[in-house]
């Protein structure tokens, strides 16, 4: 988002940053509602698990990046049910976690991340 920009044309931005925790909240709680009515249980720790495969998918996508995102997702998916037929279930969040830690070191953005330019002042 350029700030400045939006300023010129005349956005406001406290009423759009407002807007989008409000939609974001809301689906948040959507979710959370139709998860306890599939699963008919809940702890206080449900939403742990899940929100760790999506920081996962967005950093092996590329952080900021929403195709990266998108296809960070998607191979977390195939890589934990892979893993889940060929090593077992006991074994899905080590591989899932072993290609995030391969990921960041071997390309720290992601992989459809850029590279950040560093600078010397």
């Amino acid at each position: 988002m350029n700030e400045d920009a939006s300023k010129l044309m005349g956005i406001d931005l406290n009423k759009v940053i407002s807007a989008t925790f409000l939609i974001g909240g809301l689906m948040s709680g959507a979710a959370s509602f139709f998860y306890v009515l599939t699963y008919e249980n809940t702890k206080f720790n449900v939403g742990f698990t899940l929100g760790l495969a999506a920081f996962t998918a967005a950093v092996i996508g590329g952080i900021g990046n929403i195709r990266g995102a998108f296809f960070g997702g998607l191979s977390l998916g195939l890589v934990e049910v892979y893993a889940s037929a060929v090593l077992g279930t006991q074994w899905k969040s080590v591989t899932v976690f072993v290609i995030l830690v391969l990921v960041l070191v071997l390309k720290p953005s992601g992989i459809f991340g850029e590279a950040v330019q560093q600078t010397r002042a």
